[in-house]
């Protein structure tokens, strides 16, 4: 299975135009939309995203600028949910832990923690949270970490198969934590994405990096 990762769209309007150049050339299985497509809208940058993405599944979460009308367009929206899709089983919880930005999707650690306590996670899941899990690509300045520790709690216990996230614009890379595969792309407001390979016989999972 051949994945797309992208996130932290923020509204802009060339980061569209550099996506649909890019998926005429390239092919996946699935994209996976780690939240803040838009900041606090508008509702037509998201359609115009859904219609670039025909003819694939996105599975979205909200971001911590993400309105629940922009949410509210996804067929895949798995923001507290989970869809079955081919082999694997596509769980999310988006928004962020709480910013300086007092932005429109933020959750405490708690609500996080329940949230992802909700999902029926196994070793066949890809969690898609907009919040990285703490110590894994969250630093925003030297020693300031800004992932979640519900997040990473729950990788943890649950251990699944791959987690995917955004938020922290400059944070991105793959490492692995037990089982579970943490992968977390550069924002794609600045042409980042991330191509993620599972092979579907050994749960191999590898990423690489992509310019959009």
């Amino acid at each position: 299975m051949n994945l797309l990762l992208i996130a932290d769209l923020h509204s802009e309007e060339i980061t569209l135009k550099k996506l649909q150049k890019h998926l005429s050339t390239n092919s996946y299985d699935a994209i996976l939309l780690a939240g803040d497509l838009v900041s606090n809208g508008p509702v037509s940058y998201a359609k115009e995203f859904i219609e670039i993405c025909k003819g694939y599944d996105v599975f979205f979460v909200r971001g911590n600028n993400d309105p629940q009308e922009v949410a509210d367009l996804f067929i895949n929206n798995i923001d507290g949910k989970c869809i079955k899709f081919q082999s694997y089983t596509f769980c999310g919880v988006g928004g962020s832990t709480y910013t300086h930005a007092n932005t429109i999707n933020e959750k405490s650690e708690q609500q996080l923690l329940d949230e992802l306590n909700n999902l029926k996670i196994n070793s066949k899941t890809i969690l898609v949270t907009h919040n990285p899990p703490f110590g894994y690509f969250d630093e925003v300045a030297p020693d300031i970490r800004k992932g979640s520790s519900s997040v990473l709690k729950i990788i943890e216990q649950k251990q699944p198969l791959i987690n995917v996230s955004g938020h922290i614009h400059s944070g991105y890379g793959h490492q692995k934590l037990g089982k579970t595969n943490i992968i977390s792309t550069i924002a794609s407001i600045m042409n980042g994405a991330m191509k993620i390979t599972i092979n579907d016989q050994t749960n191999d999972v590898q990423s690489t990096e992509i310019t959009l």
